[in-house]
């Protein structure tokens, strides 16, 4: 066996040495090839700028000699005729070659020109040297803007002495920098190429990089001068001062006058036919790596892709894919495990059940991406609040749980579940947008409320429900009464599947009234069961269940032809329209609720404006961007719109004024304590005072007494409904309610 083991690890070393051997040389001929073009096309652009180096200079000497020429002519006839020469006859003659020279000009001892006399250059630099030098020599000055052209120029100029010597002015003649650079239009050397005329002062005359020209940039300072001084001619790799670039550089300095010229090409131009292929030459070396590697190798990633697909598959068997937390399988083997613990050690162990509250709404209103980034939350702020030993663990959808191992006290627990309550409950920021939810929890605990997983976990879960029945956001213990419930509600889920194929919903509406009138203005049209052999079951018992299994969209529709129905039936009976007001959930705008409406009022031949909008401030606030733009339509319809149980919610004012609502709804929990609860009397008017400076109406539910129907009027509420005006009423109750009072006064009218 040792053997055995010795000749493989023997063949494997080899194979793996001949492998490398096979890649060094492959690398090893790929770089010396790229290294070698790298170096031909580095000699192929010194080369190319050095023979443009040789053309410009030619260009430029040139053009410096014809302007000379130029100057020298008219210096000889200003000498010959003096003030009495004619410049201007003489320029418009055609004598001179003045096809690069934008002005020429002599100006006199004071500086001033025979064609601009009204131009003074003694100023100039040029002036102040000719007038203090008797030397004749040409100077090329830095450029400058001229006085008569007002464009760059170069002032290129003479001394012009007097019969006896003594300063007489100077010849001058004005080129624009860019007919040295424009030179370089010419050849192509990229999109960085530079070419410049460079006085040997260190100022450049004229320069062009790319398709931007230049002039005045100071050299003196620059790897081209530090080269002149050794050189007068010659080749450099060099960043240019001026923008940084790194360029391969030919210079020449002109015999004849005072300038350098350079051409120039930048270093990643060069390179970049080299590089491209270079990485063609790395592509290949690369893809023969991988084959030399493959063929050497391919045992060992067979073994090691069998490794890798084995831990795979053992992670997506034991954990969730979105938010990485234990699955539900691992979740059991764990708490089997913990608990197995539990009963050798005597440990108290806890376990949570962690539902999200109104998760459903919030996936269907914001949409799934916005679901997951939810749920990624949510199982981070709870791995967040656990000891470092504990499980977390996602069941599936938007359920959670949590094993407490070693847990002190059923208080501790307890304690552990505010926590998450609270890390959960705090605003989300999802893809800029904001989500707030809660969330219930259930505890069970081993080993008094179960001594295996199954059990534990049923009972948790029956504990979360009775948390959700108490209002969410909360947490309760375990209690045997719990299946009780758990299975009434099991039955009452199951009858309220099918009762809306049976017809078993109703209508009842509620009466409103104006408090300043006293008259009626409309009614609340309010959702009812009646279930088989139960009678009417409360709103509250069953709308949180239709909201939590969808069946909200379908009830609330039936709602709205319910609705339209009866105001056609009143009509046709004779009875004066009054405008019925109808509640929507949130999960309604998931749909297009406008052209639900608009199909109802169509079927029975009702007008727009008897038909109002209410949603609750909660549900406003879900997505208010949603809300904001299906509301705009239904506005845009003449259907008025109420936000339903207003200060109960989270609310923003700054959503809240731009939702397009025409009043809000005073909920009766800030009613019923008027006028004697001081906090209830705070609300309410703070809720008048700020709905009015919106300019919407307030509505106060539930006023049931004299009192506190007479404190709203003295704050300037505008209407209500509530028992002290009438109980809900079913709809062949409400015709002879509404006949009888229609034309009268219900209520005591304001003085």
């Amino acid at each position: 066996m040792r053997a055995r083991l010795g000749w493989f690890t023997s063949i494997g070393v080899a194979i793996g040495g001949i492998c490398l051997l096979l890649i060094a040389m492959v690398w090893g001929f790929t770089f010396e090839r790229v290294a070698y073009e790298r170096g031909e096309a580095v000699t192929e652009a010194v080369k190319r700028n050095s023979n443009l180096a040789l053309a410009f200079e030619a260009h430029t000497v040139r053009s410096l000699r014809a302007v000379d020429q130029g100057l020298q002519f008219v210096l000889h006839e200003y000498r010959e005729q003096g003030t009495r020469l004619d410049l201007n006859a003489l320029v418009a003659s055609g004598v001179l070659d003045l096809s690069i020279v934008s002005h020429l000009d002599i100006l006199d001892e004071r500086g001033f020109g025979l064609r601009a006399p009204g131009v003074n250059g003694s100023d100039r630099p040029f002036f102040r040297f000719h007038r203090a030098n008797l030397s004749e020599t040409l100077l090329i000055g830095r450029p400058t803007i001229g006085r008569v052209t007002g464009r760059p120029t170069l002032h290129i100029t003479r001394r012009i002495d007097k019969h006896d010597g003594s300063f007489g002015g100077v010849a001058l003649a004005a080129v624009e920098p860019a007919f040295f650079s424009d030179f370089y239009q010419h050849i192509d050397l990229g999109r960085e190429g530079m070419i410049q005329l460079v006085g040997r002062d260190g100022f450049v005359r004229a320069r062009r990089s790319g398709d931007t020209t230049s002039f005045g940039q100071d050299l003196r300072e620059s790897a081209l001068f530090q080269w002149l001084g050794k050189e007068t001619a010659g080749s450099l790799v060099a960043a240019d001062p001026a923008d940084g670039i790194l360029r391969h550089l030919s210079y020449r300095a002109l015999a004849e006058y005072p300038l350098v010229i350079s051409v120039a090409t930048s270093r990643d131009e060069i390179m970049a036919a080299p590089d491209a292929t270079a990485r063609n030459y790395y592509i290949g070396a690369s893809l023969a790596s991988v084959l030399i590697a493959i063929c050497g190798s391919a045992l060992f990633i067979a073994w090691l892709r069998q490794t890798r697909t084995q831990a795979r598959l053992a992670y997506q068997a034991h954990y969730d894919s979105l938010t990485e937390l234990p699955n539900r399988t691992l979740f059991y083997d764990r708490l089997g495990q913990t608990l197995s613990q539990a009963r050798r050690r005597d440990w108290k162990v806890a376990v949570l059940f962690v539902d999200v509250d109104r998760f459903k709404l919030v996936n269907d209103t914001l949409g799934h991406n916005i679901g997951d980034l939810l749920l990624q939350g949510v199982a981070m702020r709870l791995a967040q609040r656990v000891r470092a030993g504990d499980t977390v663990a996602r069941l599936g959808g938007d359920e959670f749980a949590v094993i407490l191992a070693d847990v002190g006290s059923a208080p501790d627990a307890g304690q552990v579940a505010r926590d998450i309550i609270d890390g959960i409950a705090a605003p989300f920021q999802l893809d800029a947008q904001e989500v707030i939810v809660t969330a219930s929890v259930g505890i069970a605990t081993f080993p008094n409320d179960g001594r295996d997983g199954v059990t534990l976990m049923k009972n948790a879960d029956a504990a979360m429900f009775r948390a959700k029945e108490a209002g969410r956001n909360t947490c309760h213990f375990y209690t045997a009464a719990m299946n009780e419930r758990a299975m009434e509600k099991l039955l009452l889920e199951n009858d309220l599947r099918h009762a809306l194929a049976r017809n078993e919903f109703r209508l009842h509406y509620q009466p409103k009234a104006s408090l300043k009138s006293g008259k009626i203005i409309g009614l609340e049209a309010l959702l009812r069961w009646e279930r088989p052999g139960h009678g009417l079951v409360a709103p509250s018992a069953f709308v949180p269940l239709l909201e939590d299994s969808g069946l909200i969209v379908q009830v609330g529709e039936w709602v709205i032809r319910a609705a339209c129905a009866q105001l056609r039936a009143w009509q046709q009976s004779g009875l004066r329209a009054v405008p019925v007001a109808i509640n929507v959930s949130a999960r309604q705008f998931v749909q297009d609720l406008g052209a639900v409406i608009d199909l109802a009022l169509r079927e029975h031949g009702v007008e727009s404006r008897l038909i109002g909008i209410e949603i609750t401030e909660s549900d406003a606030m879900q997505n208010a961007a949603k809300t904001a733009a299906t509301l705009s339509q239904l506005r845009a319809r003449r259907i008025r719109i109420a936000i339903d149980d207003f200060g109960t919610g989270y609310s923003s004012l700054g959503y809240l004024k731009s939702l397009p609502v025409d009043a809000l709804k005073l909920d009766r929990s800030f009613v019923v304590g008027l006028p004697q609860d001081s906090d209830d009397v705070s609300i309410a008017r703070a809720v008048i005072t700020m709905a009015h400076s919106l300019g919407l109406r307030v509505v106060a539910e539930g006023v049931e007494t004299e009192a506190q129907r007479d404190f709203l009027v003295e704050h300037g509420c505008d209407e209500m409904q509530g028992y002290l005006l009438s109980r809900p009423l079913a709809a062949a109750d409400c015709e002879p309610w509404l006949r009888e009072r229609s034309q009268r006064a219900v209520l005591q009218p304001v003085a």
